[in-house]
């Protein structure tokens, strides 16, 4: 009688419970009853399994066991599903709740590796405190650290985090504008600039170097870099490098340059009375200040085959605009070994092998090459239409690869090399695709992929947007992308959209002057197709069919992809 008021909603989410195809679902015993084709005695064995998580580490929901175990948590009204991790990527047959003096509030596991480990194993696990970081499309750590950060990068050889961040301050009175101010005038604030070495897991700082407030220095730019020295040849070696600029106002004798830093890290034993416990240092090895100030603020740095690129410029002083120089680490400092003249602004520059990509805040994006053997930068092919380049990087498809750029109309745009290709004109990159993103995209991270003997190397590139979105793009062969290209066509009139938009529309190309060629389509709705989960299965099964396949090789691809993109 209690339940005659209980009723249910679908709500979709983007969570793949299964595996990559129908019999990773199931387990090794499972497979082993004895029928040939196995599909009947797998349809007639396969179960839910669900536990309660009861209040565990706080988390109200339950624990979805299978191949691809998920925590679904219930919060504020809404719900959210998050998968759950173990090592080696194991399966999760059965859980329980487990608690003892060693292990309070923790979960038991039996954990089965399929097919490749025929024996499960007992797992005893805690879950991490995370009862409000749970409440988020993606499960989080919020640290508040009270500054701005402007630029933040990982150092993996310490586990150490590096971060360029920025607070305001009074300005002091000895350093004041002379003259009396009458009446209320708001106060004079500056802009301080520092460097932070951030402990791994903790994220705490415990170490800090401040830049030249005095003289209006800024920080622009943040890499690890790994980088050869004469002393080491055979061996990179990381080293942190900040790059500077000087904003000293617009008169003939205060032009911009900037600064080049170089740090290390060092290894501390029983700091500050902890006996036995070790912690890292920032080391200042070199700073260009010791010898001349660049002639230009430094806006990229990269690594390119152990040396370092150098984005600089503009100055009013420099012929030609921006530059791109290149270091080599020689004992304790770095000496120049070429150069190339680039355009007004880089706002973005990556590097892959030998190859080196920028973005120019409005000639697009260029393509060079390194030659080590004769110490030159080589330019290979630039972007012939003007553009206002965020973000650029690398996306690799076994031997092939892509330069990927995100532009100031929020749109996506991935650049090819071919000279052999008939689209090929001489100096010019090929748009294999283009897509309108919805959002201002400004930075790219690589991610490589899990491997495909059918595939080779995939490397997809994960990317965060101005108004907090994160997302990524993943390479695709081609009978894949025919696949769902062809679902994509028949799902933009099979489902209802959000106020009767055309997605196809929304997603098209969106120049900022007059297109001068064709629309390169070649870029998939991820969102789109992710709505393909939530349908029932007689539509599923009758628009996987409409594309000359079935439902389960369609969300085997749609498997791969997801569980290629996570970041783990």
């Amino acid at each position: 009688g209690g339940l005659e008021g209980l009723r249910f909603v679908r709500l979709p989410h983007e969570a793949m419970l299964r595996g990559a195809d129908v019999w990773d679902d199931m387990f090794v015993d499972e497979m082993e009853l004895g029928d040939p084709t196995r599909l009947e005695t797998l349809r007639g064995v396969r179960h839910t399994r669900l536990m309660p998580l009861g209040g565990t580490r706080g988390l109200e929901g339950v624990l979805v066991a299978g191949r691809s175990p998920h925590c679904v948590i219930f919060a504020r009204g809404d719900v959210r599903v998050h998968p759950l991790k173990l090592d080696r990527g194991e399966g999760v047959r059965s859980a329980a709740r487990f608690t003892n003096p060693q292990c309070a509030d923790g979960v038991v596991f039996i954990a089965d590796k399929g097919r490749d480990r025929p024996r499960g194993m007992l797992k005893i696990c805690s879950l991490p405190d995370m009862a409000a970081a749970a409440d988020a499309p993606w499960p989080m750590r919020v640290r508040h650290c009270g500054v701005t950060v402007h630029s933040i990068a990982y150092h993996a050889s310490t586990g150490c985090h590096v971060a360029i961040v920025s607070s305001w301050h009074d300005l002091p009175p000895e350093r004041r504008p002379e003259g009396a101010y009458e009446g209320r005038v708001p106060p004079l604030r500056e802009e301080r600039f520092q460097l932070q070495l951030l402990a791994p897991y903790t994220l705490e700082t415990i170490d800090t170097y401040d830049f030249d407030h005095e003289a209006g220095e800024h920080a622009l730019a943040l890499s690890v870099c790994h980088l050869k020295n004469t002393r080491q040849s055979d061996v990179l070696i990381p080293f942190i490098c900040a790059g500077t600029g000087f904003v000293n106002g617009e008169s003939d004798f205060a032009r911009a340059t900037g600064r080049i830093y170089v740090f290390e890290t060092s290894t501390v034993v029983g700091q500050e009375g902890i006996e036995g416990k070790n912690t890292f240092r920032l080391k200042s090895l070199w700073k260009s200040s010791l010898e001349q100030d660049i002639k230009g603020p430094v806006t990229a740095m990269v690594q390119c085959e152990g040396y370092l690129c150098v984005a600089q410029g503009p100055n009013p002083g420099m012929i030609g605009g921006s530059k791109v120089y290149v270091y080599e680490c020689v004992d304790d400092s770095l000496v120049g070994r070429a150069f190339y003249d680039a355009h007004m602004y880089v706002t973005s520059m990556k590097s892959l092998k030998c190859y080196v990509a920028f973005g120019d805040a409005r000639h697009g994006v260029n393509l060079l090459r390194w030659r080590e053997d004769i110490r030159k930068l080589h330019p290979l092919a630039s972007d012939p239409l003007p553009m206002s380049i965020y973000a650029v990087d690398f996306i690799v498809l076994g031997q092939t690869f892509g330069v990927i750029a995100s532009d100031d109309r929020s749109n996506v745009l991935v650049y090819v090399f071919n000279p052999a290709s008939p689209e090929y004109r001489r100096g010019q990159l090929i748009v294999r695709a283009d897509i309108h993103a919805g959002s201002g995209i400004n930075r790219f991270a690589r991610w490589a992929m899990p491997f495909r003997p059918a595939y080779g190397v995939r490397i997809c590139a994960h990317y965060a947007t101005l108004d907090g979105a994160v997302g990524a793009v993943a390479p695709l062969a081609e009978e894949p992308y025919r696949k769902l290209l062809a679902l994509q066509n028949l799902l933009v009139t099979a489902v209802p959209h959000f106020a009767g938009l055309n997605p196809k529309t929304w997603r098209l190309f969106r120049p900022e002057l007059c297109l001068k060629r064709r629309y390169a389509k070649n870029l998939l709705d991820g969102l789109l197709l992710a709505r393909f989960l939530a349908l029932d299965f007689v539509l599923q099964a009758q628009l996987a069919g409409a594309v000359g396949s079935d439902r389960n090789a369609i969300l085997g691809l749609l498997h791969d992809i997801v569980t290629g993109c996570v970041v783990t």
